[in-house]
């Protein structure tokens, strides 16, 4: 789950939302930023909406701790 906010509302009634979401583990942060379309017909009571709902989903990862250096060769 990921709390999002809502950045523009189309006149089609369209919903652009972006969230973000910081981990912090042994000194290295993880960050995970959501963006997508959604219709408000598809929220939920409780304000949720199930993420195959959600059109042109966008999940980006980064991070500065061992997993996001690059490493040589093909696998790491």
């Amino acid at each position: 789950e990921m709390g999002v906010r809502v950045d523009s509302v189309r006149p089609n009634g369209m919903i652009h939302v972006t969230g973000r979401k910081l981990v912090s583990v042994d000194r290295n942060r993880e960050e995970l930023v959501f963006r997508g379309w959604l219709r408000s017909r598809d929220v939920g009571a409780d304000n949720s909406v199930e993420s195959w709902r959600v059109a042109d989903a966008a999940l980006e990862y980064r991070s500065n701790g061992r997993i996001a250096r690059a490493r040589d060769g093909l696998v790491g």
